[in-house]
């Protein structure tokens, strides 16, 4: 049973009902129990690929005043993948989605690890200045749970999604920049083991695979078939940027860069 593969779970995921009923009585109580009208919608569908991002209306059949009138569940699956793939109809890609999902299903568990590690050690040192919703609960992969990990947090309201697409300004990025700096200062403090527990260059190991000339020649030549041409002169231009922007080196070495410019000038 692979993260790739739809089960019977909540909105097609390896996690049932049963599995967030149990994980809620370990959160809120004994006493949280759903009611018959419960409910899940996807609210992050097409805002990224390796999670399902549901709302829980729980339908609450308890008078405990403590316990949220609706949560997010974060399930790691490669479901939104799949599903955003399939939107696209005939128009396919000359590489296989099933054979890059199932190459890529070891990193999308070891990237939900090290999220569920990185919450429970800002945790550990109190840090309280890097941004992130309230945390309920939180299950990892293991032998015990091969796959099903999901974190229980806070639905936040009225919240912006942003997209590749959408042109920021610095400002509107500043909070996030503050967030990434407080925790890089964070990340000072832990010790060695903390720092052990986490599974390093996941990403780096993903585009090396997925980042590739052939991937991305595959992706423009994908854009061009939905276009039926519209899109030429956009996409022409865009070929000519595209090793820039496929430069993971690049970002993954950017701090350095830049505090080599700032030392420059």
């Amino acid at each position: 049973m692979a993260l790739l593969e739809p089960s019977n779970g909540i909105l097609r995921t390896n996690v049932s009902w049963d599995d967030l009923q149990k994980a809620v009585y370990e959160a809120f109580g004994n006493d949280a129990k759903f009611g018959p009208n419960k409910d899940a919608k996807d609210i992050g569908f097409v805002n990224g690929f390796l999670s399902k991002i549901c709302l829980i209306t729980p339908d609450w059949q308890t008078e405990l005043k403590h316990v949220p009138e609706k949560f997010v569940v974060k399930i790691s699956s490669q479901m939104s993948y799949i599903e955003c793939h399939g939107m696209l109809g005939e128009k396919d890609m000359e590489i296989s989605m099933q054979d890059f999902s199932s190459a890529q299903d070891t990193k999308v568990k070891q990237l939900h690890n090290n999220e569920v590690t990185l919450y429970r050690i800002l945790e550990k040192y109190n840090v309280t200045n890097v941004a992130r919703p309230k945390v309920y609960y939180m299950r990892e992969f293991s032998e015990d749970s091969p796959h099903e990990g999901f974190i229980i947090m806070e639905y936040v309201a009225d919240r912006l999604p942003l997209h590749i697409y959408d042109n920021l300004t610095p400002s509107d990025i500043s909070q996030v920049l503050r967030t990434i700096a407080s925790l890089q200062v964070a990340f000072l403090k832990f010790s060695e083991e903390d720092k052990a527990l986490f599974t390093e260059d996941i990403f780096g190991e993903i585009n090396s695979k997925t980042v590739t000339k052939e991937h991305v020649k595959s992706m423009v030549d994908l854009m061009r078939k939905i276009g039926e041409g519209k899109l030429d002169e956009t996409l022409n231009r865009l070929g000519k940027i595209i090793p820039e922007i496929a430069d993971t080196n690049f970002a993954d070495h950017l701090p350095d860069i830049l505090g080599w410019f700032c030392t420059a000038s």
